[in-house]
Parts: C-alpha cells; structure tokens; sequence
C-alpha cells in the first residue's frame, strides 16, 4: 500500500451491536430483534423485516414442491434442511453460502443416484471374492463432472436434469474457486443456483402425492428397503 493512502474501515462487523455491544447485551440480558437481523444479514443488505421478506418473496415464488417433505432422516440431512438453511441465506442476503450449499447439495444427490438407481451396467459392479457381495464403489472421489456423466450414461437423468447439475456445478466453481470473480450477479446466481437444485433434489426423491401421501421415487424405496424398512421396493411408497 502506498504511503498515506487511506481506505474505509468497518468497526464492529463481528460483534452483535457494534463495537461493545455484546456486553451491553450481555449485561441487560436482552438482544433486540432489530439488532440480531441487523448482524445475521450480510452488511450492505437490507436487514429490516420488509427487506429480507421481499428476498423471501423472491426465493419462495417457485418452489411448491417443498411444502411436504419426506420425513426421513438422511434425506433431510443431505438434501431438505441444507436447502431450507440456503432459502433462509438468501433472505438474510448471504448468497455465497446459498451457491455453496446448493453445490454440496447438488453432489449429494448425484451420489445418491449413482448407489441407489438400479443398472445393468457390469464393468462398475466388482463382485467380492465370495460372489455374494458386490463391492462397494466410492462416487464421494468420483469429481461432479463424472458423476453427472455416468447419471446421463446409464439414463438415470435427462438432458433437463444434466443442465440442472452443470448448472449448480459451473456456479459452484465459479464464486468458491476464483478470487477475480466479481460478485455484481451473485443474487441472481444463487437464486439460479437454489431453483436448479430444488428441481434435482425433487426429481430424486419424489414422485408425485396420492391420498395426501407423497409417492418415493425407486431409488428412495431402495435405500429405504436396503436399511430393512417396511417399504415394499416394488410398489409405490407412499408416506
């Protein structure tokens, strides 16, 4: 830095209140709620109610498919509740972490699909010294691009789906791997990025609602038959 150059200084920015104010609030016990949003809010954005509603506005417009979830444990692990904490990223105006979870997301699937898709495809599958026993094959190492590859190889995925993950994927890449890129698109980027996997986590998981119950895709009834569940793999399962 040249010689008496100055630039702009932020005060405060990791403490709840400003400069001292956590042990304002500390000492009163009381943490006002203007104060919290204030501090969860990415500085720059709008952290008053209307402001983050509108951007829930923004987010919630496209995404009836969430309104009933599977209730099981890994698939809300993996999948709902890393979407539901990006939904609620990109109310509070952190867009980076909605284009970072919807990556993390997108590969979750992609793995998800490559172990629980029936296929006949033999090069992939290593029989155990037994013949019993396949082993089992870690896509966790595989890189995304392989993965994508090998759904669209085995007809797993259409071309609508492979665009969805190229999608998410290309985005991922660009804000987490490339310090010059400019963050001027990163809203409209992450509601892409978000809207891209909300269609690849729904196209994995369900199938449609009948009776009021949501129809599990194979795969899901697979993996749910695999942990010894009641489901019956060849019918529909319905929750």
């Amino acid at each position: 830095m040249a010689e008496g150059k100055l630039i702009p200084g932020w005060i405060g920015q990791f403490e709840i209140g400003g400069l001292g104010g956590a042990e304002d609030i500390r000492q009163s016990g009381k943490l006002p709620f203007d104060t919290l949003l204030d501090f969860l809010c990415t500085p720059g954005v709008g952290s008053d109610a209307d402001s983050i509603m509108k951007r829930y506005a923004v987010i919630g417009d496209d995404n009836p498919r969430f309104a009933v979830v599977p209730g099981l444990p890994v698939v809300l692990e993996k999948f709902y509740w890393p979407m539901r904490n990006a939904k609620a990223s990109f109310m509070l105006g952190n867009y980076l972490s909605v284009i970072a979870l919807c990556g993390f997301v997108a590969e979750m699937v992609a793995i998800f699909l490559l172990e629980w898709v029936p296929f006949n495809e033999t090069p992939d599958l290593i029989r155990a010294v037994s013949g019993e026993k396949q082993a089992k094959i870690d896509y966790g190492k595989w890189p995304q691009d392989t993965r994508v590859n090998k759904l669209r190889s085995r007809q797993v995925i259409t071309k609508d789906d492979m665009a969805e993950f190229t999608r998410i994927r290309k985005l991922r890449r660009q804000y987490l791997h490339y310090f010059s890129k400019p963050h001027d698109d990163i809203a409209s980027d992450a509601l892409v990025a978000y809207r891209s996997t909300a269609a690849i986590v729904a196209m994995a998981t369900i199938k449609g609602m009948q009776d009021g119950g949501l129809i599990l895709t194979p795969a899901l009834q697979k993996m749910l038959a695999h942990e010894d569940t009641a489901v019956d793999p060849m019918s529909d399962a319905h929750i």
